[in-house]
């Protein structure tokens, strides 16, 4: 059977990213991953094709989530190459390990525009194009940022708690 809906995934090339690109390969989701390293990228769609996909099924994509105009671009060439969106992944990122008073503010700034500000821009050009075919926003979010928050990962446990927001938010439109 010929996979007929498309799933956008960022921090594809390694982690849990991988892992997902995998899983919705093996469900014959086509895939747009994204990552900054293009050569991981790789090895993430060659695990894929194992799965069944082929390379017309894969659109691989060097974005760094940091830059509108990169993260504008995936939704360009996506409805180009496979004019639909069922699924928009918020995976990317990294963490900055401090204690609240031992951190910078510049150590939150980074979290903040890596794990809340990039995902919300994904999540506001996703809508429309997921609002027609019924599809779903997946935000990769932390136990860091829950009710008992990790101390040690201050920056971000913020940042995945400002994402949890976010995301509750959009839900309710």
């Amino acid at each position: 059977m010929k996979p007929s809906r498309v799933a956008i995934i960022t921090g594809a090339g390694s982690g849990i990213g991988c892992s997902i690109a995998v899983k919705f390969a093996k469900h014959g989701y086509r895939l747009v991953i994204l990552g900054r390293r293009v050569n991981r990228l790789e090895e993430t769609a060659q695990l894929c094709y194992k799965e069944g996909l082929q390379k017309e099924d894969i659109l691989i994509q060097s974005c760094d989530v940091l830059i509108d105009s990169q993260i504008e671009d995936v939704f360009n060439k996506t409805m180009q190459k496979f004019e639909r969106i069922d699924i928009s992944v918020n995976n990317a990122g990294y963490a900055i390990g401090k204690h609240f008073n031992h951190s910078d503010i510049e150590d939150f700034d980074a979290m903040y525009r890596i794990h809340t500000r990039a995902p919300i821009k994904f999540m506001q050009l996703a809508y429309p194009f997921l609002k027609k075919t019924q599809g779903n926003i997946i935000n990769i979010t932390s136990g860091a940022s829950e009710l008992t928050p990790r101390s040690d990962l201050s920056p971000y446990a913020v940042a995945k708690a400002g994402l949890n927001i976010a995301t509750e938010l959009a839900a309710k439109g």
